[in-house]
């Protein structure tokens, strides 16, 4: 932006990331990653925003109309991602192009807008929907419904809201799914129609990779560790996986609320499966 130019990367994108990240929140974070120096400010000409589309994006695939946004927020210092769908994806696909990267100061205004808001939670209370606690307390961008859309399991009875034992299992599960979603740049709203097994067969026709379920679980579970990678470069602390005081207060009429010891439990548990330790770090610095 400070040179109201653009450049065209000659040597693109090593075909590993793509078969490790595939694309949207995958390969977006990987660039921001990449591109962005450690600590920056947010709001300086050096903090990049990368919007990305996925393997999906410009076919004819039913939820192939959405595109991500990714770069450290002015809000919370951390990751930050945003979704929105249209023409853009498709537009951008047909020119040739997986991402771009936005950098720079504008000396002048430009169409671009930043509207600073503060992620609170939505209309799905952890107090008793104890998934939910999980789901805000270990989101990479602030206490957000959808990373993994887990109020859908609970309030369908798949997992009892009540229960923590066992519940980061299943979360995982829902994330890892929402995750290749966000790097294939699914729609969420189609989050029923793409179950694992018709995942494979969709990621693998687009894609030309041999996946499985497994397979597909570590290219999600990669990209939820870079992620956390970034936000603990960022200066992100074990304390800030957590949830405010007031979400611990007794709700009138309910009962079994979430307790800070029921929250412990589950994160202690989501931290083991992802393989981090028991304050949330990954093992080792290669990505």
């Amino acid at each position: 932006m400070t040179k109201q130019s653009f450049e065209i990367a000659e040597n693109g994108i090593p075909s590993s990331v793509y078969e490790t990240f595939l694309g949207g929140k995958g390969l977006g974070t990987y660039l921001l990653y990449q591109y962005n120096p450690p600590g920056v400010d947010p709001l300086s000409p050096e903090n990049r925003i990368i919007f990305a589309t996925g393997p999906v994006s410009g076919s004819r695939i039913w939820g192939s109309c959405r595109y991500g946004v990714f770069t450290k927020s002015p809000q919370t210092m951390l990751y930050s991602e945003s979704y929105s769908g249209g023409k853009a994806p498709e537009a951008i696909d047909s020119a040739g192009y997986d991402a771009i990267i936005i950098s720079g100061k504008s000396t002048a205004p430009t169409v671009l807008s930043i509207h600073p808001k503060g992620l609170e939670p939505a209309g799905y209370d952890p107090r008793v929907l104890k998934g939910m606690g999980l789901a805000y307390a270990t989101s990479d961008r602030g206490a957000c419904h959808l990373r993994a859309t887990f109020y859908k399991p609970e309030l369908s009875g798949v997992i009892s809201p009540e229960q923590t034992q066992g519940k980061a299992q299943v979360f995982v599960d829902y994330e890892d799914r929402l995750t290749l979603f966000d790097a294939m740049v699914f729609c969420r709203f189609y989050r029923d129609m793409y179950m694992w097994e018709k995942l494979e067969e969709v990621i693998g026709m687009l894609t030309g990779l041999k996946v499985d379920k497994s397979r597909l679980q570590e290219m999600a579970a990669s990209i939820s560790t870079l992620v956390r990678r970034f936000n603990i470069r960022e200066g992100m602390l074990p304390e800030d996986d957590s949830l405010s005081a007031g979400l611990f207060q007794k709700l009138k009429g309910a009962e079994n609320q979430l307790t800070q010891d029921e929250l412990d439990y589950m994160l202690k548990d989501y931290c083991q499966l992802r393989g981090w330790d028991e304050t949330g770090v990954p093992p080792g610095d290669a990505i």
